[in-house]
């Protein structure tokens, strides 16, 4: 469905060359994708700060917070692949479909609930994700 997205020539170039993932096969598996999935890359602060020469003291002042952040962000992510009512979620969208677009579907669903002041993933959001998937 992707490939038709493509410009003619881009298709045509490319149109043999697919590469396909396989499912994961275990629950545990899903749980590895859904933590690669939602941890917050190391250059992750980075892509955020630009300025001037002028702004450097508060852009790293904000460089810091981003930083603090992403260290929250992936010390709950952790957390939430340890918990067991996070596992359960997983495992019912697992046993639904098994497949890498339904896991990411359901992930989706579970941090488009995050706000400003709630950025940080909770069992709730994942419970609830299940509910929309």
């Amino acid at each position: 469905p992707c490939l038709e997205l493509l410009e003619k020539r881009v298709r045509s170039r490319f149109s043999g060359r697919q590469i396909l993932f396989s499912s994961p096969r275990t629950p545990e598996a899903a749980l590895h994708i859904m933590q690669a999935a939602l941890e917050l890359p190391e250059e992750h602060h980075k892509r955020w700060c630009r300025g001037s020469q002028d702004d450097a003291a508060k852009e790293e002042r904000l460089s810091s917070l981003r930083r603090a952040f992403r260290s929250r962000f992936n010390e709950r992510v952790q957390r939430l692949k340890e918990d067991a009512r996070v596992r359960l979620a997983l495992e019912r969208v697992f046993n639904r479909n098994g497949d890498v677009a339904s896991l990411e579907l359901f992930l989706v669903a579970a941090t488009s609930r995050l706000t400003v002041q709630d950025a940080l993933l909770r069992p709730e959001h994942l419970r609830l994700a299940n509910g929309d998937v």
